[in-house]
């Protein structure tokens, strides 16, 4: 993930989806703000070290998996909170 991109990312407004956990808990929040609770950090921390090494070895299968599944892993929090999610395009 690039720079750039990283960036974007965490400036994007959590949006409620319409799930029964959906609701207005995460208005205005970017998912700067959502990744502060010390629960979430670990699994950030993931995301960011599998893609960090992604740009330098990107024919890496089984680091292509890995970084898949932080996402996955990271949208699955995203659903169980009733935020819509931000990864799919990445796994």
């Amino acid at each position: 993930m690039k720079k750039e991109e990283l960036q974007a990312i965490l400036q994007t407004r959590l949006v409620d989806d319409e799930t029964p956990y959906g609701g207005t808990a995460f208005a205005g929040e970017t998912f700067s703000d959502f990744i502060a609770d010390p629960d979430i950090q670990p699994l950030w921390k993931k995301i960011v070290l599998a893609t960090s090494m992604l740009t330098r070895h990107p024919e890496d299968v089984t680091l292509q998996r890995k970084a898949s599944q932080a996402f996955k892993a990271m949208d699955d929090v995203l659903i169980e909170c009733g935020i819509r999610p931000l990864f799919k395009e990445k796994y």
